[in-house]
Formats: C-alpha cells, structure tokens, sequence
C-alpha cells in the first residue's frame, strides 16, 4: 500500500519536516502535541473537520 505515496524527510538541530505525497488524493489528519507547538492551521486536518480529498 505504501508504494501509492512518495515520502520524504528533512531535518536540522531545531526543526523538522514530512512530506507525504498521494498522487490520488488522500484525507489528511493530524495529531499534535506538546504544550505551545506554534502550529498553523493545523485545525484544518483534525479528524471533526475531515473533507473527502485534500490538494496541498
């Protein structure tokens, strides 16, 4: 199943990020923690706010 999604991977000393890529579209979540995480527009993804497909 995977092999229907490209993923990727980059990080330094103080940040990180994913990237996961559907050439057929996916639903997308999210789940995050810790106190003060400095998120933007991450509500969008929760599972309460799901759309059929996302184009990111």
């Amino acid at each position: 199943m995977l092999d229907k999604f490209k993923i990727g991977h980059a990080d330094n000393d103080n940040t990180g990020v994913t990237v996961i890529l559907s050439e057929g579209g996916a639903t997308g979540g999210v789940h995050v923690m810790g106190g003060a995480p400095a998120t933007r527009e991450t509500d969008l993804l929760k599972s309460g706010n799901t759309v059929q497909k996302i184009n990111a």
